[in-house]
Order: structure tokens, then sequence, then C-alpha cells
């Protein structure tokens, strides 16, 4: 199963609302990342303080920009979650459709994803079909 969740998302073969939905998720990420690291997202405030000594309630410990890095951070996380559950379905999809898997061999003789196997048979099958058809038939 992790074999053909590896197999079915690779780059190639994910659709382009996917791949979107991925950049638009590390765009988040690095966003995220950077307010935490360039801008000053909170009021100072140190270990040794208490909740009593901030300046209102625990919320307000961070400003407008720590909140937006928080709000870019769980769309990352979103995004991340959902497509994760598309290809752990797309894995099912494959599984009960009754696709032959990828196998150690292929991988060995250069087979790159689970639809390089299902080629492969095709060509193997399409040779079959040419090499009856050169065969000419007997006149008896």
């Amino acid at each position: 199963r992790n074999l053909l969740y590896v197999e079915l998302t690779q780059w190639d073969q994910v659709p382009r609302f996917w791949k979107n939905f991925l950049k638009f998720g590390v765009f988040s990420q690095v966003v995220s990342c950077y307010i935490t690291l360039v801008v000053v997202y909170s009021e100072p405030y140190d270990l040794t303080m208490t909740p009593g000594d901030l300046p209102g309630p625990w919320y307000t410990l961070l400003n407008s920009y720590g909140w937006l890095a928080v709000l870019f951070f769980f769309i990352a996380l979103f995004i991340w979650y959902r497509f994760r559950s598309w290809a752990f379905a797309r894995v099912t999809e494959w599984e009960k459709s009754g696709k032959p898997m990828p196998s150690p061999a292929d991988e060995e003789s250069g087979m790159e994803s689970a639809s390089g196997v299902i080629k492969e048979e095709e060509e193997k099958e399409a040779a079959k079909e040419v090499v009856v058809k050169m065969v000419p038939p007997t006149n008896k």
C-alpha cells in the first residue's frame, strides 16, 4: 500500500488542480515561516513571566502578524491533509479496481511508475497482434 501511494503520487501523475493546491500550501508555509522569523509577531514576554503579567487576555500575546502566521500555518496544514486524503482515496480506488501493482522486478527493470506497468503490458499485447497479422494464412 505504501509503495502504491508513492507510485500514484508522483508529480507527473498528480492532476493540475492538486499541483496548484500544493503550491499554494507551500506558499502558505513559507509566508508563515517568514512572518515568524522576520517580523515582530508578539508582545515582549519572558519565560519567567506569569500569565498575570500580560497586559490583557492570553490571546493578546500575539499581534496581528502573529495571528496571520498562525492562519497561514493552518492553511498549509489543511492543504497537506486534503492532499493526503485524496491520495489515499486514489490508492483505495486502485486497489479495488484490480489493476496490477508494481512489483520489485518492475522496479529493477527500470519501471518508474504503476502506470508504466500497464503501458508495458499494453505494448506486449500490441506486439503479439502485429506478429499474428504478419503470419500469412494457410490455404488448403
